[in-house]
């Protein structure tokens, strides 16, 4: 555009920006229909924010009305890399609000292109986003209420701490409780403790539920608002905090590694508190038919 006057605008056509199609299938399970929708993005500058409120439109056109809900999503973002060569990032993950649940699921796709397109490794180019749900009325939810242990053949108990020897196996007993329920889930795990692991060493048995961690967009506060608002921003906009040493391949896997919503998770882990980012020894990860949420206190390891 070269002008603005009061009868019209006045621009000079050239060639078209190549598109960035935000293609969505949305089924509902309550009315037993599928509807699909498409957003062309021109700038990637913007591409977050097109798929944010295209995603949160689709869902919520699906859902029909507010109140509790719950998802289950999976997209793909498809694009090329500095050498020309393709790259694909695929989720899926479950949700469940008892307000809206379109926000958050179209935040993630939504953050994830930012991290994608304004990496700090090398330019990339999105291509095309592919997102589908199916969507249900209700809310059905799990929380962690409490863990038991034992050690070997022992007998499962709620305790702090537990001793080990190198080769002995942890058995880890995660108690759940359904949304509105008296009754209780058990779900079990066994851990062994490696050979590596050295005599004395502090060690602890950790448990989480869901997607404990919220993803570092760069902005003060968490909130959903201040998450939306880094969205409206051109560029950077929600894009996930990158350490020095990432290149745009483990910013691909950490990306598809973030924990669901529905995930527990049981981890051996270092205690220490010189280096509290070290690799768990040892990791067990179970997918739940709903989204788990709670905390429980870790257990303490010592090794003998």
């Amino acid at each position: 555009m070269d002008a603005d006057r009061f009868s019209c605008v006045r621009a000079k056509l050239g060639a078209a920006p190549p598109l960035i199609p935000i293609r969505t299938a949305i089924r509902s399970t309550d009315a037993g229909t599928t509807s699909t929708s498409r957003t062309d993005a021109t700038d990637d500058r913007y591409l977050s924010t097109a798929s944010l409120f295209h995603v949160f439109g689709a869902i919520n056109s699906g859902f029909d009305h507010g109140g509790p809900n719950q998802a289950q999503t999976s997209w793909t973002i498809t694009g090329t890399r500095a050498n020309g060569k393709t790259f694909s990032l695929r989720r899926d993950n479950r949700w469940a609000d008892q307000f809206d649940a379109a926000v958050d699921p179209a935040l993630e796709v939504a953050v994830a292109e930012d991290t994608l397109l304004f990496n700090e490794s090398e330019p990339v180019r999105i291509t095309k986003v592919d997102y589908a749900a199916t969507l249900s009325s209700g809310y059905d939810q799990e929380t962690l209420l409490r863990r038991l242990v034992a050690v070997n053949g022992g007998a499962l108990k709620q305790r702090g701490s537990v001793t080990v020897k190198r080769g002995d196996k942890l058995r880890v007993r995660a108690v759940l409780r359904p949304y509105r329920s008296t009754a209780t889930r058990s779900v079990e795990y066994t851990l062994t403790v490696p050979k590596t692991a050295k005599k004395g060493e502090p060690l602890s048995v950790e448990l989480t539920a869901g997607d404990a961690g919220e993803a570092d967009t760069g902005q003060d506060g968490d909130s959903g608002a201040e998450e939306m608002s880094c969205l409206l921003q051109p560029g950077v906009g929600c894009s996930r905090r990158q350490t020095a040493e990432q290149n745009f391949d483990s910013v691909l896997q950490d990306l598809r590694c973030t924990p669901k919503n529905n995930a527990l998770t049981v981890a051996l882990n270092h205690r220490s508190e010189s280096r509290p980012d070290q690799a768990p020894l040892k990791s067990v990860t179970k997918l739940r038919k709903h989204v788990v949420t709670g905390e429980v206190d870790p257990i303490d390891v010592t090794v003998r």
